[in-house]
């Protein structure tokens, strides 16, 4: 059993970070580190977004609101409702924050899911959560009724969406982009 980060092999093709590690849940705090890991070694960033498939990335507006943040360690993005870390679905770091992360990486907190784990490392070392605005569209009826200027505003966009009992969040995600002039 892989107990750090360290431990994982990972290769990267064509722009896609592939670990050696199963595709199961129990993984995905080790395999979230590992990733962090490879881009940190492998790749030059001012910040690191962790997002998943259900978060559309505004860069425009994330760029505006990061740079009224002054802060020497950055840990943002959505805050978990009643929990002191950011929603895995969007996180951001910047590189002082992913070093501290990667340098206090904690075996105790790997049972943790990845967005927890996080947290509580970071915290551990002192570094808080900062919420950055975020907005969620369920459905493409939700999403007409918001003006092209509210989209434009939020960071970050979570999109969870279905209709007749099937996932079309990439219909919201592409509308988006098509309205923000993707």
């Amino acid at each position: 059993m892989k107990t750090h980060s360290t431990h994982i092999l990972c290769n990267e093709i064509e722009s896609k970070i592939e670990l050696d590690i199963p595709e199961i849940w129990p993984n995905i705090t080790l395999k979230t580190l590992a990733a962090i890991r490879y881009v940190h070694k492998h790749h030059a960033y001012d910040y690191l977004i962790r997002a998943n498939a259900s978060c559309y990335v505004n860069i425009t507006a994330l760029k505006a609101h990061l740079a009224s943040l002054n802060s020497r360690f950055l840990y943002a993005g959505p805050r978990a409702i009643n929990k002191d870390f950011i929603s895995g679905w969007g996180i951001v770091l910047n590189k002082k924050t992913v070093e501290t992360l990667l340098n206090n990486e904690a075996r105790h907190f790997l049972e943790l899911f990845d967005d927890e784990a996080i947290g509580q490392m970071l915290k551990m070392s002192g570094i808080d959560p900062t919420s950055i605005p975020y907005l969620e569209i369920s459905s493409l009826e939700e999403l007409n009724g918001i003006a092209k200027e509210e989209l434009e505003a939020f960071p970050f966009i979570r999109v969870k969406a279905s209709n007749n009992g099937k996932r079309i969040d990439d219909v919201l995600m592409c509308a988006i982009h098509e309205i923000l002039g993707g």
